[in-house]
């Protein structure tokens, strides 16, 4: 190979912008990218290029590449007739909509993100993004103003607690000054989720710094460094944080915000057992809420509110198909992660670490959210895939 060729083939070319600009609007959602309708752009060069590249889209038909890909476009195709039978078809498209778009981002980057370095660049455009958010979100208080993503304190921590371990883990990837950037880094992430006062944010970090922790080499050190941070911390935690956090103990099953999100679970309960194979679509089960309500807790109308959690969401809006589907997507995605875990580099030991602990990440503080169709697990699985087809690849230089 030719050394232009090899830097023609190594180089950020144009589709790896795009997919690089794609996840910045997803996060940073810059003004001015809307008002220049960006997203749509992208999305059309999307299209053009897959099908201009078919032949390099069939060379990425590996075994592990074509069963997530497989899997989801199943659920798309669920998705897809749930637009026709959904009670309300105008959120079911919105919804499909938005996950075909994150499909047509995870071809993409199985297309042209094609060699380690590219990989690298992808991951650290995710970090940078999720830098700049944190810093937002500290200097706002918890959360990003005309964010529609994150402009919810506890949308903003979860955000937070998926981005920490992927950004720790990668700054050991490098050495000298990068190392103690992206460290940096994840305590901006740390301290923003803090900020967010967030009480399923604050679960979803004790669980991501647990399994830091013990997927550490250095347990005894990375002991004394997390209860030294801790003792800090909270003699140093501010007032209101303390009220927020201690007010898990008064806001669980009996009253509050605890026992309103557990009514809601039962009344999605019920819209599963109605609707238990394929279930009353994507985006849908807000609007059907009120059909099931009882009337011992809830003294109006409950129609419109979201279930807040992922579980809650995928049970009755997909239904057991839905769920079955995936579930062996995520299966799919760990069986990639373990791929990279055992990999002879240990850049890609260090990046599966981080990534797995970020899907226990967005699963745990999930629970409490409506996320489901946020960009967070969809984004994973583009990273993972990115990483794990490069995987043991020497770029040439």
């Amino acid at each position: 190979m030719t050394s232009s060729a090899s830097s023609e083939h190594n180089g950020i070319n144009l589709p790896v912008i795009l997919i690089s600009l794609f996840i910045i609007n997803e996060y940073a959602r810059p003004i001015f990218f809307a008002k220049m309708k960006l997203v749509l752009i992208i999305e059309v060069f999307f299209l053009f290029f897959l099908i201009t590249q078919r032949g390099l889209a069939q060379n990425t038909n590996i075994e592990g590449q074509r069963k997530v890909r497989v899997l989801w476009v199943l659920l798309l195709v669920e998705m897809f007739f749930h637009i026709f039978f959904a009670k309300n078809n105008y959120w079911a498209l919105g919804v499909f909509k938005t996950i075909l778009s994150y499909f047509l981002l995870f071809l993409m980057a199985s297309c042209f993100v094609d060699t380690k370095k590219k990989a690298n660049f992808l991951i650290m455009i995710f970090i940078l993004t999720n830098s700049y958010c944190a810093i937002l979100g500290i200097i706002d208080g918890g959360l990003v103003h005309h964010n529609a993503f994150l402009e919810d304190e506890n949308d903003f921590a979860l955000a937070m607690n998926i981005a920490l371990p992927i950004t720790f883990y990668f700054a050991f990837c490098y050495n000298g000054i990068r190392r103690y950037f992206l460290i940096f880094c994840s305590f901006l992430m740390f301290l923003g989720g803090v900020y967010s006062l967030s009480r399923g944010g604050m679960v979803g970090i004790a669980v991501v710094l647990l399994l830091v922790w013990l997927k550490s080499n250095r347990k005894i050190l990375g002991l004394v460094v997390l209860t030294i941070g801790l003792v800090i911390f909270i003699y140093n935690m501010p007032q209101n944080y303390k009220s927020q956090m201690f007010s898990i103990e008064t806001q669980g099953y009996e009253s509050g915000t605890g026992r309103t999100r557990i009514e809601l679970w039962k009344v999605a309960s019920k819209v599963f057992s109605a609707y238990p194979i394929f279930g009353v679509g994507q985006g849908n089960i807000r609007w059907r809420m009120s059909e099931f309500q009882g009337h011992d807790y809830w003294k109006r109308g409950i129609g419109g509110t979201a279930v807040h959690s992922i579980y809650f969401t995928l049970l009755p809006e997909l239904g057991l198909v839905g769920c079955v589907i995936f579930a062996l997507l995520v299966k799919a995605l760990y069986g990639n992660c373990k791929d990279l875990a055992a990999s002879r580099d240990p850049d890609e030991i260090l990046f599966a670490k981080g990534i797995i602990i970020a899907f226990v990440g967005f699963f745990v503080t999930g629970a409490f959210l409506s996320v489901l169709y946020y960009p967070h697990f969809w984004i994973l699985a583009t990273l993972t895939h990115v990483m794990w087809r490069n995987r043991n690849a020497v770029d040439v230089v």
